[in-house]
């Protein structure tokens, strides 16, 4: 009986030998599929396929006064977002529409510390990188 069995194990590897594309899909075909599903599915069980996380945010902090820190320090504490500070809103434009760096970048204006202090309306504006959409309020 026991001899039956490795026989017909000897038999299927010199059948698989012989052919090429059987041992591929064989071997091969099963580490492409486990790799790309693994990648694909990754975020959604909490790995990570990009060092800091999935979206990255171009902020010009023109205000550099305390709402601005926090807004800038409640952005960077996001597990799903990377940060890149600009220096100002034409390199801010330049990450979002041309490099495609960030998806958005967001300015905080100049006075916006001082706006929401004294309650005035204020002026938010946002990036968008599809087009030349964007908002102020």
């Amino acid at each position: 009986m026991l001899r039956a069995v490795w026989l017909t194990i000897g038999k299927e590897f010199l059948l698989i030998r012989r052919d090429r594309v059987g041992l591929f899909m064989l071997i091969i075909a099963p580490i492409a599929v486990i790799a790309a599903a693994g990648f694909s599915l990754a975020k959604i069980y909490g790995g990570r396929t990009a060092s800091r996380g999935g979206y990255t945010v171009a902020i010009v902090d023109e205000d550099h006064g305390a709402i601005g820190r926090a807004i800038l320090d409640a952005i960077a504490r996001q597990p799903g977002l990377a940060v890149l500070h600009s220096d100002g809103r034409a390199e801010a434009e330049d990450l979002v529409r041309r490099r495609k760096l960030a998806v958005v970048g967001i300015v905080i204006p100049k006075g916006t510390t001082e706006t929401i202090r004294t309650r005035r309306e204020g002026a938010a504006r946002a990036l968008y990188r599809s087009g030349q959409v964007s908002a102020d309020h």
